[in-house]
């Protein structure tokens, strides 16, 4: 007598959710190329058709796992120019919400996955920059261009933008090798609000010089 044949099943509930905690430690760990498909579903104890099944293929997985990341590091909401009652109250919101993240960076999985796209992005990031980075950048911007002159140009305007967004970045992107400077005090997560006021400082410096360095209307 045969056998009916059963189709195969895999569990939907848990193992999502197993195969993302288990990529996240791998991609953190091995980075995207390294990480094997087998060695992923061998930790999250699922069947090697699963990461096909639940998210398409590796490079999805990875997306997700990503974004996930992101989001999580965006706990606290973003504030913008339209939470403040002047734009330089919401440059200083600004700066104290994305400093906030970028030195409370620790040794989780999902951390260490954010430090090691920004130190070595992969083809990937493409997407996570769109769906994730680019409304941070534009809700600086934002505020930003509030505190310039009317015409101020574009590339100006990135200047700036980027410009604090650097002075923000470097306690995420450089945190391993701030910490091994043999420089005392030591600086960390303590250390946030002086870190943003004086990021502060320096922006609203380099805003204010642009308002200054105006050529002069000549006069008839």
């Amino acid at each position: 007598m045969n056998t009916p044949f059963l189709p195969f099943r895999i569990p939907a509930i848990s193992s999502r959710s197993d195969i993302l905690a288990a990529a996240t430690e791998a991609f953190a760990d091995r980075g995207f190329e390294a990480a094997s498909v087998r060695a992923i579903c061998a930790a999250a104890g699922v069947n090697l058709a699963a990461i096909n099944y639940h998210f398409g293929g590796k490079a999805a997985l990875y997306r997700e796992v990503v974004i996930r990341a992101y989001e999580a590091s965006r706990s606290t909401p973003m504030p913008s120019l339209a939470d403040h009652d002047s734009a330089e109250e919401a440059l200083a919101g600004w700066i104290q919400w994305y400093v906030g993240r970028s030195v409370k960076v620790g040794l989780d999985p999902a951390r260490r996955l954010l430090l090691r796209e920004a130190a070595q992005p992969t083809t990937e990031l493409d997407g996570v920059v769109q769906s994730v980075l680019h409304p941070v950048y534009r809700a600086l911007e934002e505020i930003v261009r509030a505190l310039l002159p009317e015409d101020i140009d574009a590339r100006s305007l990135k200047l700036h933008c980027l410009a604090i967004l650097g002075q923000c970045l470097v306690h995420r992107v450089c945190r391993e090798m701030i910490d091994r400077l043999p420089v005392e005090p030591s600086i960390g997560p303590d250390d946030a609000t002086a870190i943003s006021e004086l990021i502060t400082t320096n922006a609203r410096a380099s805003l204010a010089a642009a308002w200054s360095n105006r050529p002069e209307e000549s006069s008839a």
